[in-house]
């Protein structure tokens, strides 16, 4: 007789339980790098204002995106394929989108042969869409009546003759309700005011006849076009309309025999006095050593008062089209002809900008203009800026403006960081008035121009426009609105400016937690906006603005912050009435409770709806869009871009903390594999910058670049790990050895990481870190340093070609956080290099490095596998040719994805070695 144990239902459930999630997770796939490419990103998410449509785009790692149109209340849905930057009408009714070319054919082609984007117009309550081609630029006007768009410009257009002539393109002005059409030919720029009532527009042409500037009335019937200035040969352009008194702006220039703009003039047409043409600065009122260019920066002040123009040193003229004369039988020898075709750089000891620096700097800002303000009352203009001023802040306000002076720091920043002067300038004198030295950060102009805010010495401080006086606005608040975590060689910053609030009266600043709200009229006096919750609960709330065109913030207003959690790693939604203390958190059903594990984002709000979009996403959940109404307690999930992911080991995160050597507790994550087991020892990949631990509960893209595709490894039950770093200067090397050995040290502990199957992988300051660590610990089977730096003593000298500046400020005052120069600080930057301690390495370490690397030179990471090579230890370097720091050529970013993981599996693993890890591979002259 056979005896059989009665179960209990409850603990049958359980069983069940058990055998269903075990069953599903036998069914689940490993994710490959196939999946990856095909792994879509959501992009550029809009909301009509009437907040009846949504438009989005879906983006996979590799290939063709698609735009779609659907409703919030219904199933309505629209796909344009390849659509990209959408835009809605004002009324909602219409919606424009560039349609991208096949990225097989941007692949295949080359040069002036890749083909041009193309535009979709689509009528959102039918469906119905118009696609058509040829289109760069396109813009509704506010009355969405009418779609004006630019074709892309046909360099067959140009003239023989004038060769350098830049030729204008068809605009097209059509009538959105009747689908009628005013096609323009040769246009450069168009503008449309703000009310609607005029479309005006500059035309280039190959012949010269037509070149002009045109107005059209939109409100009258047939809209002809009429001159408001024409003449062969002229270049038109510029242009800025005053809607507050109806005055267009515009630059005027004849043409040169080549076709390059001359000097030209500033003009005004008054609609009032439309058949005269006026000169509001001629070329005979600048100085003699400045011109007014053709490509210019116009603006007028919001009253209408002002406008902004610019000038330029006629010594920087026509600068970027040197060419080398062409010798003769008679100039062969001749020394002179030869001298003006050489190409030197004279890199003087003296020069305030080393040759490299200055070199990319003029790339940069060869069409630099300096700024100068015409007054439309007294038709006068006033120079403000200079050599001296070249940068100045072009105002909303008539009264004043801010002009910043790097000049007497230019020379230090190249190993000591970038600092100004800050000035006040009247725009009705252009008197200049300093209001303070060596700062490092942006001032802030209140909207109407009463205050100048900026951040020194740790403190804000307020300039008051009208009396001139400087206060202190928050030394006597009981906490600090500097970077108090700051683990740089220098003064740490601010937390920024959140806004200003209408009439000047308030600014809304960030501290580390809470906002604060500063009465720049009665310095020390403030409010916290936040109600402290921020500081008490270690919730780091940020305002979320979401108009764009929102100048200020009304004294009622309904705002939106974000706020993060420090202890949950987790970010929510809160609604704030900006005339009432404190927030409401409306993402979560408690009060200030977070949801676990969950992370929420408002991705957009319609300007005329009271409802949001917003985000929610984990490690193991999509960020996909969801809709709710102001207080998120109905809601609901309106798209589902990646339904594979079901399908899918994924992994889920669990935040860590643990006790490093010296110092406070580190935090960090670990990402465990599905059916994740406490009792089993994993193989464990390590990946690291500086702080990543509050990205705990965000969602991880995988993309294939130079970083590892976490899901590729979880899939193969590779536990991820995910430490924080903190510094002191003069000891980053060992600073991250201490920090990530205490921390694998931690999970060994735990009994959930395997001590011999350990492999790190770091890119840049990572890769770095990663190259000295294998120096100082044999913990770890294997290790991939991305464009590391091996030797510091000869990093600190060599040049970061995308600036062009030397790496001595990152050592002394930034990242590299060594605190001193080579020469007082030597023994550190030894202690701190990888290459003087490569004897002691044992760990096989695979290098990245792109040979035109901007960041970190090329040189650098072959003087580290050099010193490997030289002492016998295991090392290989993957070097991509024409790459940058970052790897940009897909099949490059491929390549290395898969090498790297094919490294980790075969040391970590002891999977069979790839023949490249055993054999490397000779070259023979082709791929």
């Amino acid at each position: 007789m056979r005896y059989c144990e009665k179960i209990p239902f409850a603990g049958f459930l359980i069983i069940l339980f058990l055998f269903i999630s075990a069953t599903d997770l036998i069914s689940k796939k490993p994710f490959t790098h196939d999946d990856a490419m095909k792994f879509k990103s959501i992009r550029s998410t809009i909301v009509s204002d009437n907040g009846k449509w949504i438009a989005y785009t879906t983006l996979p790692d590799r290939g063709d995106g698609d735009l779609f149109v659907i409703s919030p209340r219904d199933s309505f849905k629209v796909n344009i394929p390849r659509g990209d930057k959408p835009q809605f009408s004002k009324d909602g009714n219409w919606l424009a989108a560039y349609i991208n070319p096949k990225s097989l054919d941007v692949d295949n082609s080359k040069g002036k042969d890749k083909p041009k984007s193309n535009m979709a117009i689509l009528r959102n309550s039918t469906g119905v869409i118009t696609e058509i081609e040829n289109v760069s630029k396109f813009q509704f006007s506010n009355n969405s009546k009418w779609l004006m768009y630019h074709k892309h410009a046909d360099d067959s257009d140009k003239s023989e003759k004038m060769k350098k002539k830049a030729i204008g393109s068809e605009l097209t002005i059509r009538h959105m309700s009747s689908g009628t059409e005013i096609k323009v030919p040769f246009v450069k720029e168009y503008l449309i005011d703000s009310a609607c009532t005029f479309i005006f527009y500059t035309v280039s042409s190959p012949d010269g006849k037509k070149d002009g500037i045109y107005w059209r009335n939109l409100k009258e019937e047939f809209i002809p076009e009429i001159a408001i200035n024409k003449s062969d040969n002229t270049s038109y352009s510029s242009m800025a309309w005053n809607p507050q008194r109806n005055i267009l702006a515009y630059v005027s220039a004849p043409l040169r025999k080549d076709g390059r703009p001359d000097n030209g003039s500033l003009m005004i047409w008054e609609y009032v006095r439309p058949n005269l043409t006026q000169f509001a600065v001629t070329p005979q009122q600048v100085k003699n050593i400045y011109f007014i260019p053709a490509s210019n920066n116009t603006k007028w002040t919001e009253d209408g008062k002002k406008l902004f123009f610019g000038i330029k040193p006629l010594a920087e003229k026509d600068t970027s089209d040197f060419e080398d004369a062409k010798l003769t039988d008679s100039t062969y020898y001749n020394q002179d002809s030869l001298l003006a075709n050489a190409d030197d750089l004279i890199w003087h000891w003296n020069d305030d900008r080393i040759s490299s620096h200055q070199v990319n700097w003029w790339g940069k800002n060869k069409n630099r203009t300096f700024a100068c303000v015409y007054d439309a009352d007294t038709k006068n203009y006033f120079q403000l800026g200079d050599e001296k001023f070249d940068n100045v802040l072009y105002s909303e306000n008539s009264n004043v403006t801010i002009g910043y002076d790097e000049s007497p720091y230019i020379r230090q920043s190249t190993w000591g960081g970038w600092y100004f002067d800050l000035y006040a300038i009247d725009l009705n004198t252009g008197e200049k008035t300093k209001i303070t030295e060596r700062i490092y950060e942006q001032a802030s102009l209140s909207p109407l121009g009463k205050y100048i805010v900026f951040f020194k010495d740790l403190h804000w401080h307020v300039y008051n426009v009208q009396s001139k006086a400087i206060s202190n606005m928050t030394s006597k608040l009981p906490v600090p609105f500097y970077d108090d975590e700051n683990d740089l060689p220098m003064e740490p910053g601010s937390y920024g400016i959140a806004g200003w609030f209408e009439g000047d009266n308030f600014v809304l600043v960030n501290e580390k937690y809470d906002l604060y709200r500063l009465y720049p009229g009665d310095p020390g006096s403030f409010l916290n906006q936040t109600a402290t919750v921020g500081r008490k609960s270690k919730i780091v709330f940020r305002y979320r603005k979401l108009d764009p065109d929102k100048k200020y913030i009304n004294n009622r207003d309904t705002i939106y912050l974000h706020g993060y959690s420090e202890e949950k790693k987790s970010t929510n939604i809160y609604l704030l009435e900006t005339h009432i203390i404190g927030g409401i958190n409306i993402s979560a059903a408690k009060g200030f409770d977070f949801l676990g594990g969950k992370n929420f984002f408002i991705a957009a709000k319609p300007k005329n709806e009271d409802y949001l979009i917003y985000t929610r996403e984990s490690f193991d959940e999509f960020p996909d869009l969801w809709v709710g109404n102001i207080f998120m307690d109905s809601t609901h999930k309106i798209t589902d871009v990646n339904p594979q992911m079901k399908d899918f080991k994924w992994g889920t995160t669990e935040q860590v903390r643990w006790k490093p050597p010296v110092g406070d507790s580190l935090h960090g994550y670990i990402i465990k594999p599905d059916g994740f087991d406490p009792k089993k020892k994993y193989p464990v990949l390590v990946y690291y910058y500086e702080r990543f631990s509050e990205q705990t509960f965000r969602f991880y893209q995988p993309r294939v670049n130079h970083r590892p595709i976490y899901q590729i490894y979880l899939g193969e039950d590779y536990l991820v790990f995910v430490p924080d770093v903190r510094y002191r200067d003069g000891r980053p090397g060992t600073d991250a050895v201490e920090a990530i050995t205490s921390g694998v040290q931690m999970l060994i502990d735990r009994g959930i990481a395997d001590s011999k199957k350990l492999c790190i992988q770091g890119h840049s300051w990572a890769g770095y870190q990663t190259a000295y660590i294998v120096t100082q610990t044999n913990m770890f089977a294997a290790a991939s340093a991305g464009a590391p730096v091996g030797n510091m003593t000869s990093a600190y000298s060599q040049i970061r070609t995308e600036s062009g500046l030397a790496r001595q400020f990152q050592y002394e005052k930034y990242q590299s956080r060594i605190g001193g120069n080579l020469w007082d600080s030597l023994d550190s930057y030894i202690r701190n290099s990888p290459v003087f301690h490569v004897p002691n390495a044992t760990t096989p370490l695979l290098v990245l490095h792109g040979n035109v690397d901007e960041a970190v030179p090329f040189a650098q990471g072959v003087e580290l596998y050099l010193a490997f090579r030289r002492l016998s230890k295991n090392c290989v370097m993957v070097e991509y040719k024409n790459e940058p720091h970052h790897p940009r050529k897909y099949e490059n970013k491929l390549d290395w994805s898969i090498k790297m993981k094919e490294w980790f599996d075969h040391y970590v693993l002891g999977k069979p070695a790839a023949k490249w890890i055993i054999e490397g591979r000779k070259y023979l002259g082709n791929k």
